[in-house]
């Protein structure tokens, strides 16, 4: 597996979005690609791609990073239904979530990675079979908060979810109505990103992808969220199906912010990996204490 640097365009910066680094992930392999979430931790990055691979990887800009690739484990009796991975949150202890579409629900793992529980939600909600929990944050006070594609609502549980924690709904204004949700993650100010795409089906397809931006405390059960677009990621990064996206805080400095290419098992399409940040005094100011 070999993770090539790529260049980064010359305009690498908008709306004060910075490209850091950007490289082209390439492997063979049935388990490699289609990669639509994605976790930072302190030891590395975990990808997860939606026919049940994960791919566990060093930050590709240290000397001789490492790449492991396997497939998750699933829950007795969801081993059929549990495979199309789509969004990714993990707790300071190193558990974490993963949300799947075809068939909703959500599964939780604990640090080692073990199957520890399950959240079946087909008969709980109504998405589409492949416009499922695309985007999900875990807020500091333990609610979790879905956002499925090409809807107009979200869900915001009261806890987790796996342990039965109940759910409302709060509305979804989205700055650019052409555009699906494909990620969300949650910066350490409090505010929430989220990835919104538009895929023009040709061949070979093309991608538009927007970094949009809102603040946390304003997802609320009954509540009208409305976040702004905060960048045009094609201006500044080679066009891809972007799905998932994790952040990572730095000290001392803006937090880093990973985006990973779902490339669709396509020969037309890459699996590419940024590293970009926001020169934004106002999260950095929040950071530093």
């Amino acid at each position: 597996m070999l993770a090539e640097p790529l260049t980064i365009p010359q305009s690498a910066e908008q709306s004060g979005v910075v490209v850091e680094a950007l490289w082209e992930i390439e492997a063979r392999g049935i388990g490699f690609g289609g990669f639509s979430a994605l976790l930072s931790s302190d030891d590395g990055l975990r990808a997860f791609s939606d026919r049940g691979w994960t791919l566990a990887f060093d930050d590709p800009s240290r000397p001789r990073p490492q790449f492991r690739l396997h497939e998750i484990e699933v829950e007795p009796g969801y081993g059929l239904r549990f495979f199309d991975i789509e969004s990714a949150v993990s707790a300071p202890r190193g558990e974490y979530w993963l949300g799947f579409e075809n068939h909703h629900g959500l599964q939780r793992f604990t640090a080692a990675g073990i199957p520890d529980g399950v959240r079946d939600l087909e008969k709980e909600v109504n998405w589409a079979a492949n416009a499922g929990a695309e985007g999900m944050l875990r807020m500091p006070d333990g609610r979790f908060v879905l956002f499925p594609e090409w809807a107009d609502e979200g869900l915001i549980f009261s806890g987790d979810p796996v342990e039965g924690a109940r759910w409302q709904t709060f509305e979804l204004d989205w700055p650019v109505r052409d555009h699906g949700v494909t990620d969300a993650a949650l910066l350490p100010d409090g505010r929430v990103l989220v990835l919104l795409r538009a895929v023009d089906m040709t061949l070979p397809p093309k991608f538009r992808t927007v970094l949009a931006i809102g603040e946390g405390g304003a997802i609320e059960p009954g509540a009208r969220w409305s976040p702004e677009v905060l960048a045009n990621l094609d201006a500044i990064l080679p066009s891809e199906n972007y799905e998932g996206m994790a952040v990572q805080a730095r000290r001392g400095g803006p937090s880093a912010i990973w985006l990973i290419s779902d490339d669709n098992f396509s020969a037309f399409q890459r699996t590419l990996l940024a590293r970009i940040s926001l020169r934004d005094a106002h999260e950095k100011a929040r950071e530093e204490p």
